[in-house]
Protein backbone atom coordinates (compact mmCIF):
# COMPACT_ATOMS: atom_id res chain seq x y z
CA UNK A 1 0.00 0.00 0.00
CA UNK A 2 1.28 3.48 -0.85
CA UNK A 3 -0.09 6.46 1.05
CA UNK A 4 0.60 10.09 0.21
CA UNK A 5 0.80 12.36 3.25
CA UNK A 6 0.82 16.16 3.31
CA UNK A 7 3.58 17.34 5.69
CA UNK A 8 1.65 20.58 6.21
CA UNK A 9 -0.97 18.54 8.12
CA UNK A 10 1.56 17.06 10.57
CA UNK A 11 2.55 19.77 13.00
CA UNK A 12 2.57 20.60 16.67
CA UNK A 13 -0.12 18.13 17.63
CA UNK A 14 1.73 15.48 15.64
CA UNK A 15 -1.05 15.25 13.14
CA UNK A 16 -2.13 12.06 14.88
CA UNK A 17 -5.77 12.31 13.80
CA UNK A 18 -4.69 12.98 10.21
CA UNK A 19 -2.28 10.04 10.22
CA UNK A 20 -4.80 7.71 11.86
CA UNK A 21 -7.29 8.53 9.12
CA UNK A 22 -4.88 8.33 6.18
CA UNK A 23 -3.22 5.12 7.39
CA UNK A 24 -6.43 3.50 8.68
CA UNK A 25 -4.78 2.95 12.06
CA UNK A 26 -6.81 1.13 14.70
CA UNK A 27 -9.07 3.05 17.07
CA UNK A 28 -6.92 2.06 20.04
CA UNK A 29 -4.01 4.04 18.59
CA UNK A 30 -3.78 7.03 20.91
CA UNK A 31 -3.39 10.64 19.88
CA UNK A 32 0.29 10.95 20.70
CA UNK A 33 3.58 10.23 19.00
CA UNK A 34 4.42 7.22 21.20
CA UNK A 35 1.19 5.50 20.17
CA UNK A 36 1.81 6.47 16.56
CA UNK A 37 5.25 4.85 16.72
CA UNK A 38 3.77 1.64 18.12
CA UNK A 39 1.18 1.48 15.34
CA UNK A 40 3.72 2.25 12.61
CA UNK A 41 6.05 -0.50 13.74
CA UNK A 42 3.18 -2.99 13.41
CA UNK A 43 2.18 -2.01 9.86
CA UNK A 44 2.51 -4.44 6.99
CA UNK A 45 3.98 -3.43 3.63
CA UNK A 46 3.46 0.33 3.52
CA UNK A 47 5.10 3.12 1.56
CA UNK A 48 4.64 6.67 2.81
CA UNK A 49 5.22 9.50 0.36
CA UNK A 50 5.52 12.82 2.19
CA UNK A 51 4.60 15.86 0.12
CA UNK A 52 4.98 19.59 0.77
CA UNK A 53 7.95 18.94 3.07
CA UNK A 54 9.54 22.38 2.45
CA UNK A 55 6.28 24.00 3.65
CA UNK A 56 5.80 21.55 6.53
CA UNK A 57 3.93 22.67 9.62
CA UNK A 58 5.85 23.81 12.67
CA UNK A 59 6.68 20.73 14.69
CA UNK A 60 6.88 18.42 11.66
CA UNK A 61 10.45 17.56 12.59
CA UNK A 62 9.19 15.62 15.64
CA UNK A 63 6.76 13.65 13.52
CA UNK A 64 9.46 13.00 10.94
CA UNK A 65 11.78 11.61 13.64
CA UNK A 66 9.03 9.22 14.78
CA UNK A 67 8.41 8.11 11.19
CA UNK A 68 12.12 7.44 10.63
CA UNK A 69 12.48 5.60 13.96
CA UNK A 70 9.51 3.39 13.03
CA UNK A 71 11.07 2.75 9.63
CA UNK A 72 14.28 1.55 11.29
CA UNK A 73 12.25 -0.84 13.45
CA UNK A 74 9.85 -2.01 10.73
CA UNK A 75 11.55 -3.12 7.48
CA UNK A 76 8.13 -3.23 5.76
CA UNK A 77 7.73 0.54 6.18
CA UNK A 78 9.26 2.80 3.52
CA UNK A 79 9.29 6.61 3.61
CA UNK A 80 10.01 9.03 0.77
CA UNK A 81 10.24 12.80 1.01
CA UNK A 82 9.12 14.86 -1.95
CA UNK A 83 11.99 16.97 -3.20
CA UNK A 84 11.49 20.72 -3.38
Amino acid sequence: MTVTLDARRMGRDGGCAYLKERLALPAYCGDNLDALYDCLTALGETALRLTHVPEAAEGFDRVHRVLRAAQRENPRLQIWLEEA
